[in-house]
């Protein structure tokens, strides 16, 4: 059980929140992972070529060969265990930046559509009150002062 006694639903609602519009933040997510991958596999393409030219020229170079070829070995090998993590943290902020961004367009949407039904059947006092970073702030101000504009044209005249 979790602190707040309710079986783990709290962070399942949490989790929820993040996810307004789960196959459009992972369809973002995944679009960024895969232009980052690719961009990836050229910048290492390159680096693989003309560290290959330069690995090969170096042994030409040296005469003790064998612990020349362990030497610059082992540092291909920790250079590929770097760019390994660094892809993976890559992948998990990307992953992280796509649905807290995404969370911020989608959420005013979820607020707007909630507005627009309340005023739909008639409850002209509702607001929308959007988070501090949310996007598309102006159009809540716009439709507060069209609910607002409303709310006075259906009060009695006094």
């Amino acid at each position: 059980m979790d602190a707040g006694g309710d079986g783990g639903r709290g962070e399942q609602r949490r989790a929820r929140n993040y996810l307004l519009a789960p196959m459009v933040q992972v369809r973002l997510g995944i679009y960024s992972i895969v232009l980052g991958v690719l961009f990836a596999c050229g910048t290492l393409g390159v680096l693989y070529a003309a560290l290959s030219r330069v690995y090969a020229e170096l042994l030409l170079l040296i005469e003790e060969k064998g612990e020349a070829a362990r030497l610059v070995e082992r540092q291909f090998g920790e250079t590929a265990m770097w760019l390994l993590a660094l892809a993976v943290i890559y992948i998990a902020c990307t992953v992280a930046v796509s649905v807290l961004y995404t969370h911020r367009l989608i959420g005013p949407a979820v607020a707007f559509r909630r507005h627009l039904r309340a005023l739909r059947e008639g409850r002209y006092e509702v607001r929308t009150a959007l988070r501090k970073h949310d996007a598309m702030t102006e159009v809540a101000d716009e439709l507060n002062a069209l609910a607002e504009h409303l709310e006075q044209r259906a009060a009695p005249p006094t």
